[in-house]
């Protein structure tokens, strides 16, 4: 009996660890923003973590994410260089989601950017 308890104790830390190891490189990847924060949640939902857990661990990590904030361009100065062929589409999009703009606003912008009468 004693030793039943201590293999299934073994057990639970062993698998523990390993989730926690998992849970560290879902965090840094979404710090990264490699990840956004659905990929975000649907990763951690996967190893099958209770949603009250989760939602306390994309609080923690937004506001760390938030302190670590890239410098940026305005919103003005970015579409200005693209506009003058001096960065790419992709760095564009990348600007505009660090300064706050979804996927649809982004492409909106970009296209106003380079639209001709």
């Amino acid at each position: 009996e004693d030793a039943s308890y201590i293999v299934s104790t073994a057990e639970y830390k062993r698998v523990w660890a390993f989730t926690d190891q998992q849970i560290s490189g879902i965090r840094n990847l979404y710090k990264k923003r490699v990840y956004d924060e659905n990929q975000t949640r649907d990763k951690l939902s996967r190893l099958n973590l209770p949603a009250e857990q989760i939602n306390v661990l994309m609080q923690q990590w937004h506001y760390e994410k938030v302190e670590e904030l890239d410098a940026t361009w305005t919103t003005a100065q970015t579409l200005k260089f693209f506009k003058r062929g001096l960065i790419s589409i992709q760095r564009v999009e990348q600007e505009l989601t660090l300064n706050g703009y979804n996927s649809e606003r982004t492409n909106i912008l970009i296209r106003d950017a380079q639209w001709t009468k």
